[in-house]
């Protein structure tokens, strides 16, 4: 009644070209595997899991083969890492990084400042 008449304004609208990324239903090329590593027999499935091209965070508190196999079992993964041309990182006493080939893996430590 007082105020102005509306128009009917089409607006512009813009689309996003997805074309280029995976379907939700499809199989991702790479994928973050968490493994708990309890014997050293485990290497077999760790290996397995390596040569299938995964990021590999393995976890070893529950190791029950003893200190000495469970370091031997680290030794093998880190040699698995290099023949593989990945990267291997140990994050802590019991938990270790293992990625693919043409995969980083930054180690970066986050500090408190005092205000």
């Amino acid at each position: 009644m007082f105020g102005t008449k509306r128009r009917n304004v089409e607006k512009k609208k813009t689309f996003v070209d997805l074309e280029g990324y995976a379907d939700p239903g499809e199989e991702q090329r790479l994928c973050v595997k968490a493994v708990e590593l309890r014997y050293f027999t485990d290497l077999k499935a760790v290996t397995d899991l390596a040569y299938q091209d995964n990021i590999l965070v393995i976890e070893t508190s529950q190791f029950a083969d003893g200190e000495e196999r469970r370091r031997d079992a680290v030794s093998a993964i880190r040699s698995l890492a290099e023949d593989r041309g990945g990267l291997f990182s140990e994050v802590s006493d019991r938990v270790m990084v293992l990625t693919p080939a043409g995969t980083g893996l930054d180690k970066c430590r986050i500090t408190r400042r005092g205000k």
